[in-house]
Formats: C-alpha cells, sequence, structure tokens
C-alpha cells in the first residue's frame, strides 16, 4: 500500500476501537491535494458521526481552519493561542499567529507612531495615538494587513474606511481562477535578483480575476482601516485590531476601534 493508503488504514483502525478520544499527528500528510480536500471532508462526517473528540495535529493551517471547533497554535512547543479559528484568523494574539493563520499570509511593515500618523519606510497612514490604550509617539510598532483589505485606488468608495493613497508598482501576478495575487512594490519600485526584498517594501494584494491591472506598471491602493491590525514590534503581541475612524463625517470614518482587551 501506498503511504497514504497506510494512513487511511490507521484512520479506519482507530475507529473500530471505539475510543473515548481520537489523537491524529498530520493523517492526510501523505496525499495528493485533490484527495487531501476530499479526506477533510470525510474526516468532518466521521466527527458528526462519532460525537468523539479529536485531537488533531497538523502543520497545515487550512486543515486547521476547515477541520476545527478550536485552534491551539504552537511555536517551539509554547502555546500562542487557543480560540475559535475565526478568532485567530480576525484577532490573532501575536505576530506569529498572524503571520501562520491566513493563506496567504498578512502583509507585515515597520511603522513609527507620530502626533497623527503611522510612519512606515515608504508611506504615512493617518492614526491617533490617543485612540489607542498604551500608544504613545515614537513607539516602534508593526502594521499587519491582509491582502483582501487592500484595494485599488479606483474603489476607494467601496471601502468603508480607506487610508490614504498608496502609490505602488506592481511587480508579478499570480491568477489563481477566482481571484487573482498581485506583488507590489513599494518605494522605489525596482527589484532584481541580487537586490533583497523586506517586508516593508512590498505589500500582497488579492484583486478580482477580471483586473486590469498588469505586472510592471503604477498602481494606487489603499488599505481598509477596519481591518488593520497593530502589534508592539518588541514583543510581537497585539495591540489592537481595527483602528478608530479620523474625524467623524472625514474620508476615513466608518468603523470602530476594538482592542484586544
Amino acid at each position: 500500500m501506498s503511504g497514504g493508503q497506510r494512513q487511511r488504514v490507521a484512520i479506519a483502525r482507530a475507529i473500530v476501537r471505539e475510543p473515548d478520544v481520537f489523537l491524529m499527528d498530520e493523517p492526510l500528510a501523505n496525499l495528493d491535494a485533490k484527495l487531501k480536500v476530499h479526506m477533510r471532508t470525510e474526516l468532518q462526517r466521521l466527527h458528526k458521526e462519532l460525537d468523539t473528540t479529536i485531537i488533531y495535529v497538523t502543520h497545515d493551517q487550512e486543515e486547521a481552519m476547515t477541520l476545527s471547533d478550536r485552534i491551539a497554535v504552537l511555536n517551539s512547543g509554547s502555546l500562542q493561542q487557543i480560540d475559535p479559528p475565526l478568532t485567530c484568523y480576525n484577532e490573532p494574539d501575536n505576530l506569529f499567529v498572524a503571520g501562520f493563520i491566513g493563506s496567504p499570509s498578512m502583509n507585515f511593515i515597520s511603522a513609527t507612531v507620530s502626533e497623527n500618523a503611522l510612519e512606515t519606510p515608504n508611506f504615512s497612514l493617518e492614526f491617533d495615538p490617543k485612540t489607542v490604550s498604551g500608544v504613545g509617539v515614537g513607539d516602534e510598532l508593526t502594521l499587519g494587513i491582509r491582502p483582501e483589505d487592500i484595494y485599488p485606488a479606483h474603489e476607494k468608495s467601496e471601502v468603508p474606511d480607506p487610508s490614504g493613497t498608496i502609490r505602488t508598482q506592481t511587480d508579478i501576478l499570480e491568477p489563481m481562477g477566482d481571484e487573482i495575487f498581485a506583488y507590489l512594490l513599494l518605494g522605489e519600485g525596482e527589484t532584481s535578483m541580487d537586490q533583497e526584498q523586506t517586508t516593508d517594501d512590498q505589500l500582497l494584494m488579492s484583486i478580482e480575476p477580471d483586473s486590469d491591472i498588469e505586472e510592471d506598471e503604477e498602481v494606487q491602493v489603499v488599505i481598509d482601516r477596519r481591518n488593520i491590525h497593530l502589534f508592539d514590534s518588541a514583543s510581537g503581541e497585539a495591540i489592537v485590531h481595527k483602528l478608530e475612524p479620523i474625524g467623524a463625517g472625514g474620508p476615513t470614518a466608518g468603523s470602530e476601534a476594538e482592542s484586544d482587551d
């Protein structure tokens, strides 16, 4: 039998013993992509039918998100967060969880707090530090934003709480069928094989499959401020998962702040 067949037989042998708890250690690791999707569905059906606790160990965050009622995220044996899947996705406790949960991963950019903005190496983002407890002028933070929360500037009117316009240049486009992943360069907008890129120099944006954006062209984008995450750069701990709008009725109005507290 193949490795995948042996794994499925092992699951069946465990089921017939009718245990009180199942411990599954990467049971789908040797399956191809199509069979993995099928087996995830089968495991969900088995869980409903057996009504038995399953402790499922995996390095695949998609399996964790789709199969679990609660996720315990571990890093080098240390528990980082234990919560329902969507809580881990929308309100990660720290940088590790934010980067691990979600595919593609969250964008991370270094930022310094000024009196009225978050200053990153390539753009400024309106921000009032008085709206977030424990944050002051001069603090070094890490700004997190998911690819689906970045929009072309011409869609700004559809974004509930848009940032100011950010100038970028497209680098690589990855058509995925139902969406396109656009890798955007910040700053000078240049890259080469011998030029090291950092997370501060680039953004990953998810756009509609019928978008007319092309490679190597200048693109202006906006960020949905409702879904900006701020982390302490030193500890990596989450500070806030939404930013308050700047000025009632102003250009960035539309959401309320929500902190970890």
